[in-house]
């Protein structure tokens, strides 16, 4: 009997401890197992990434809701201008091309920005935005990849595009459109490369591009109806 008694509390001592063991393990990721993950994802880097240069590599996290485990590794001149390493399921990925060849999450952040500047100095007009869009970082010439990557502001860089729309009672009154349009812009001093203006009247609209011209007035190169 005394012996059934003391069997039946060892097995529920390890019960006990198999169960909180589990949790420690689910709660920390794994946390036993990232010095061989690191491992793996850090010789990932080395094969494929090793000739970067000005990288620094981030701590082994866990993201709980993937159940899967990554290093940052980031841009040593701009930390926003990174990728990540991702291991789960005994599967290594990267999104190395879009992250940081493209430039996504660096360029998503300076879209926001002008987003929001833009946006300020339309309040109260017709004038309405409707996008603010760069071409993917690679696309850019390396002096121009250097701006991006270092500049805090580019709201008068000249590398992104905008497209709005206006409303409009007469196609008629488009130069004046245009006056205004470069007044507002000049008072954040924002430069876009070019601009996308789409004109609406009731019955119809007119997709324009426009360029500015030398004497900061922007000014029609292109012209369609729609």
């Amino acid at each position: 009997m005394k012996t059934k008694l003391m069997l039946g509390q060892a097995i529920l001592f390890l019960t006990v401890v198999t169960f909180f063991s589990v949790i420690l393990v689910q709660e920390k990721g794994g946390i036993l197992f990232y010095p061989y993950i690191e491992k793996k994802i850090t010789s990932y880097y080395e094969e494929h990434y090793s000739s970067l240069t000005g990288i620094k590599k981030g701590k082994l996290e866990y993201n709980k809701k993937e159940k899967s485990y990554f290093i940052t590794y980031s841009n040593s001149k701009r930390k926003e201008l990174n990728f990540q390493i991702t291991y789960k399921k005994k599967k290594i990925k990267s999104n190395y091309k879009k992250s940081y060849q493209e430039g996504e999450s660096l360029l998503s952040m300076q879209k926001q920005e002008i987003e929001k500047k833009v946006q300020t100095i339309f309040e109260d007009t017709d004038f309405s935005l409707q996008e603010v869009s760069f071409y993917p970082l690679n696309k850019y010439v390396k002096q121009e990849q250097d701006i991006i990557i270092k500049e805090k502001d580019l709201k008068a860089s000249g590398l992104y595009t905008l497209s709005i729309d206006k409303k409009t009672n007469d196609f008629l009154k488009t130069d004046a459109d245009l006056l205004l349009l470069s007044s507002l812009l000049e008072q954040e001093k924002i430069v876009p490369e070019k601009i996308s203006l789409t004109l609406k009247t009731k019955e119809e609209s007119r997709t324009i591009t426009l360029g500015k011209g030398e004497d900061n007035i922007w000014k029609i190169v292109y012209s369609a109806k729609s």
